[in-house]
């Protein structure tokens, strides 16, 4: 697309109010971290098709810097979904045809960095995910009805998850058209 299109697109993307969670505090290192490995993972998969020499140095950046992605925050695992539908819709100058040369030399490297990753995850925190359990019920209102210490019930019904959830999100799509009334704790509504 245009030069100036995209410019004005980042431009809106970087002064958004509603990105202020993500760069106010110390919190927000993570989330910074993992786009810009992402990003230079992404484009030094791009240029290593076209790269005849130094293929195998832009591959082997490609796969460090999903790890340090990885490492940054978790969400960026999706680069390895991402980077097939890029490819696909956007083929890089240098790759013609041969889908299963890539799929070996572009997207398995990938899925065992993921699987490395995975695995690293379950020494350090004992499982892949976070059990429900050592999620409080006040931090997450999806986590299920369970006992306090108090007698009392904490958590939500299955039909008060639902109906949060979907409260969450339209109130993020209401804060990217409107951001009025932001919070630079939480970046949400006060």
């Amino acid at each position: 697309g245009s030069l100036f299109v995209a410019g004005t697109a980042g431009i809106a993307f970087a002064v958004h109010p509603v990105h202020t969670e993500a760069v106010a505090g110390i919190s927000g290192r993570p989330e910074l971290l993992a786009s810009v490995f992402f990003l230079l993972a992404m484009h030094l998969h791009r240029l290593a098709p076209g790269a005849r020499n130094t293929s195998l140095a832009y591959r082997a950046g490609t796969l460090a810097c999903f790890a340090g992605a990885l490492l940054s925050k978790e969400s960026a695992i999706t680069l390895i979904l991402i980077l097939p539908v890029m490819d696909a819709l956007f083929p890089a100058k240098g790759i013609e045809g041969q889908p299963g040369a890539r799929i070996v030399t572009g997207y398995l490297p990938l899925a065992g960095v993921a699987v490395a990753y995975l695995l690293v995850r379950r020494a350090v925190l004992g499982s892949i995910t976070i059990s429900e359990s050592a999620i409080a019920p006040l931090d997450n209102p999806l986590v299920p009805i369970t006992d306090d210490p108090f007698g009392g019930r904490m958590g939500a019904t299955a039909a008060e998850s639902v109906m949060t959830a979907f409260a969450v999100v339209v109130e993020y799509a209401r804060l990217l058209v409107w951001p009025a009334r932001l919070s630079p704790d939480c970046g949400c509504a006060t």
